[in-house]
């Protein structure tokens, strides 16, 4: 850690620091984070400013923009976006299914359980489906049927009823997550355990 170095604020929209003051003309400061990209050609964005001169802030520009495979390194300043082939040309990423198993006894503790995913490489919302399936196959809950864009999104929550409302028997149930993209679809399915 660098001396003078300090995190002032981490928020969804973007972060700022305080760096040591700079003595030296010429001198280039380096800033490395990293974040998940949802989209392709994300822009990231800064300025600077003098805490001893409020007011006094200056944009810095993006620089080149590189697009990486995975084994590249990046040697070009400014802004990195995400490369198509380090995603595969998916369109559902980091699907999770929380807890699993999970009890909708009423008792206050793992009644209802939360599907968890990114949506990526979006060019507009597009229809998100997740539907909850017994293993003969048929439908019993329609989680989500609706329009989203590109992001992360954890609040999709089942509570082990049908779409009657009734709760289901205890046993596995699979949900499956599909979006069709611009060019291609894509589609996953988690197993869920539902035990009383």
């Amino acid at each position: 850690m660098v001396e003078g170095f300090e995190i002032l604020a981490v928020e969804s929209e973007g972060f700022r620091l305080r760096l040591p003051h700079v003595t030296e003309d010429g001198t280039l400061v380096t800033i490395e984070f990293r974040t998940g990209v949802l989209t392709y050609s994300t822009n990231f964005q800064s300025s600077v400013q003098l805490s001893a001169e409020p007011g006094a802030q200056q944009l810095s520009a993006s620089g080149n923009a590189a697009i990486l495979d995975a084994d590249d390194e990046d040697d070009f300043s400014g802004t990195t976006v995400l490369s198509p082939t380090l995603i595969g040309g998916r369109l559902l990423d980091r699907v999770t299914v929380a807890p699993n198993p999970f009890t909708p006894n009423g008792d206050g503790l793992n009644d209802e359980t939360t599907v968890e995913y990114n949506l990526l490489s979006l060019s507009a919302d597009r229809r998100v489906e997740i539907y909850i399936f017994d293993l003969s196959g048929r439908r019993v809950r329609t989680l989500h049927d609706g329009f989203e864009a590109n992001g992360r999104y954890e609040d999709k929550r089942w509570n082990g009823r049908d779409d009657a409302g009734r709760l289901v028997p205890p046993g596995l149930y699979v949900a499956r997550l599909a979006v069709e993209g611009d060019a291609i679809q894509d589609d996953k399915a988690v197993v869920i355990g539902v035990a009383y």
